[in-house]
This record gives C-alpha cells, structure tokens and sequence, in this order.
C-alpha cells in the first residue's frame, strides 16, 4: 500500500512540475545550473516516519532527482545539448526555484522552500507541498 502510495506521489508531482509556459524567469537564462549553498546536499522524503525512496540532490553545479537510490542529474543533459536545453533560475533566501526547458517547447520546473536548516518542501500548485530531509 505504501508503494502505491509514493509511487502517485510521484506522477502527481512529475505532472504537477512540468509546464510549457513562455513566462520569463528573472535568473540565469543560460545552461549553468547553480544551486544556493542553503540547499546543497542530500534531501530524502519521508512518509509516517518511512524512507519514500524519493529525493533530490544539489551540489555546486548540478541538480538530481532521487527515485529508489538511482540518481538522474541535469548537469550533463544540460552539457551535452549544445544550448538546447536552458536553464532559468530563481534564487533567494527561502526559495529555489530552477526550470529547465528543452527544444523550447517542454519546461520542467521545481520550486523549492526552506523550511528549515534540515528540511525544505516543494512548491506545488496541487497544495501538497511534501517536506524532504537533509541527509
């Protein structure tokens, strides 16, 4: 049951983070990806006190999601496409918001909240904002 459980999570929040939206970010239209240095680390879910297998990773350079400890980073998509992948950031004190858009057509967006100097949540336009545990 609890499987069934993460495993919705994660299609509403994948389907809840992509957008095809022409707005403008102010931040780094470019193709560098540069996280602030509050929230660089490990970020792991939990569920009634359970590992949900389901995080995020920041280093310096890169952004990485986490799904049953197989770890998928932006940072050599990005590399690699030749500025056909760009990516847009906004950045401040509480929030860090990152939106990588690819053959200018299809924008995957994360929006990013700190909660606390251990735990930040994801903005989602669902209102469901699960909270993630710095490791």
């Amino acid at each position: 049951m609890r499987k069934i459980i993460g495993l919705i999570f994660v299609i509403t929040f994948l389907f809840s983070s992509c957008s095809s939206s022409d707005d403008d970010n102010s931040g780094n239209n470019n193709s560098e990806i540069n996280p602030p240095e509050w929230i660089q680390g490990t970020w792991l879910g939990f569920f009634d006190n359970i590992n949900s297998g389901l995080g995020f990773k920041f280093t310096s350079d890169d952004f990485c999601t986490v799904v049953s400890s197989q770890t998928s980073c932006w940072k050599g998509i990005v590399d690699q496409s030749q500025g056909l992948v760009v990516v847009s950031e906004t950045v401040d004190n509480e929030n860090y918001i990152i939106s990588i858009e690819s053959n200018n057509s299809i924008t995957n967006t994360y929006h990013f909240r700190k909660y606390s100097d251990t735990e930040i949540e994801v903005v989602q336009s669902t209102g469901l904002n699960p909270r993630y545990v710095k490791q």
